[in-house]
């Protein structure tokens, strides 16, 4: 809630229509706690890649699919599609955990949530870095320390767990823009200027605003005449 709309409540506490106040303050609250809710959802997502990449064990990835991806849901990576559904993403995602890791680190920074209108579907950006040491013997990483720097841009929708629960769950996950680093580096890479990559964007660019509507469904608070307070 605005401070210039606390502020108004705190002058004329008569005047306000609480009635409105508290739905408006209502619909804010469920933005933010869902907000929130994603964000968790993604550090449990992150943790369950380092343990499948970690263990490459079936039974890790079949739950992984069932706990945390739609049954719709897939990988989309700048390397290509890995799935819809969960049997060509556990056989893919082994494949490549076996093949080129021996452990990885997943975290995910500079995070954004935006929620469409009822919360029920919502876009996740975020700066992902991955320290591993590599398994390779074809690219010479086998044993090796790397950092990975991806752009994380996923999507994710509730859906009914079969006991009324609407619940967080991967639609897309979306991976961009790797950066590669190893541990006998001697330069970093470069990062080349890219008008198309997000550190370019930003939220207030009218052709931007398709992934920041977070706010964009919640009408200003309408306390009573005359007072017509910004969104949070």
């Amino acid at each position: 809630m605005a401070a210039n709309a606390i502020d108004e409540i705190l002058r004329s506490p008569n005047d306000v229509d609480m009635q409105t106040v508290v739905v408006e303050l209502a619909r804010r609250v469920r933005f933010l706690e869902e907000t929130e809710n994603v964000k968790r959802f993604m550090s449990h997502f992150g943790r369950w890649l380092d343990r499948v990449e970690l263990t490459c064990d079936t039974q890790d990835f079949s739950t992984l699919c069932a706990e945390k991806f739609a049954p719709d849901g897939y990988m989309d990576a700048f390397w290509g599609q890995w799935g819809p559904g969960a049997e060509d993403l556990t056989e893919k995602f082994l494949d490549f955990a076996k093949t080129s890791v021996n452990w990885a680190v997943h975290c995910y920074l500079h995070q954004e949530v935006d929620l469409n209108s009822d919360c029920t579907e919502a876009h996740f950006h975020a700066q992902e870095i991955v320290p591993m040491k590599g398994k390779m013997d074809e690219t010479q990483t086998e044993g090796k320390f790397m950092w990975l720097f991806l752009e994380n841009d996923s999507d994710l929708v509730k859906i009914d767990d079969g006991n009324g629960n609407l619940l967080w769950r991967m639609k897309r996950y979306g991976l961009r823009e790797m950066k590669l680093v190893q541990q006998d580096d001697t330069q970093w890479v470069d990062i080349d200027i890219n008008p198309e990559s997000w550190m370019f964007k930003h939220p207030e660019h009218p052709q931007l605003r398709s992934h920041h509507n977070v706010m964009e469904n919640v009408k200003p608070l309408h306390l009573h005449s005359g007072a017509d307070v910004n969104t949070i």
